[in-house]
């Protein structure tokens, strides 16, 4: 959750070493590596996920299959479907609820992706990825001052990652303030190596 992707492979790893029936460990281990590009050693781990389905519950079905929809095959309609299910059947669940709002925001559904942005932040209103994507799908859905007023808060509140500039950026080029875009770009950039590309 707080993207140290580094630290979780060495964690997740040695829960598969302590129980390698562990499909949950393998999952995360597989997304970990994913996020950094480590495609052939994310694929084999996601097949062992997938082995040990059987020893998971619902949600953690859920949660798994639905990641894999959306990283491995792509097939967002069917990660959609199965966070709609997760969400259906476990409505406190935010993770659920904000990879349902990714997968909307990846079929251009973007009033929808806000809508399940603001469950998400309603069980954890204080979440910064939660916060940070409410205002990238309020930008993208036309609504400049919602997307302005949620990434000018995580700025405020020192939470603001590289892609909190975003929406600071679009909505003030929107609004004809071209110095405030750029201005908002500097600090992108100034954030990390991913920021300084956009």
């Amino acid at each position: 959750a707080a993207g140290k992707n580094k630290e979780a492979i060495e964690f997740f790893t040695k829960a598969t070493q302590i129980d390698p029936t562990f499909g949950r460990a393998y999952g995360g281990l597989a997304v970990s590596l994913t996020r950094l590009g480590r495609t052939k050693e994310a694929e084999e781990n996601w097949q062992e996920a997938l082995q040990y389905l059987d020893k998971m519950s619902d949600r953690e079905k859920y949660r798994l299959l639905g990641m894999y929809y959306s990283v491995v095959t792509r097939n967002i309609k069917t990660a959609r479907d199965t966070y709609k299910t997760l969400v259906d059947q476990y409505p406190a669940d935010g993770a659920g609820h904000n990879n349902l709002a990714v997968s909307y925001f990846n079929l251009r559904e973007f009033d929808k992706a806000v809508s399940e942005a603001q469950i998400a932040l309603q069980i954890y209103p204080n979440n910064a990825l939660y916060r940070s994507n409410n205002a990238l799908y309020a930008m993208y859905a036309g609504n400049f001052q919602v997307a302005t007023e949620q990434a000018s808060k995580l700025v405020a509140d020192g939470t603001a990652s590289y892609d909190t500039y975003l929406p600071l950026a679009i909505s003030a080029i929107a609004n004809g303030k071209p110095d405030a875009a750029r201005d908002a770009y500097k600090k992108m950039a100034a954030e990390d190596s991913t920021g300084a590309s956009l």
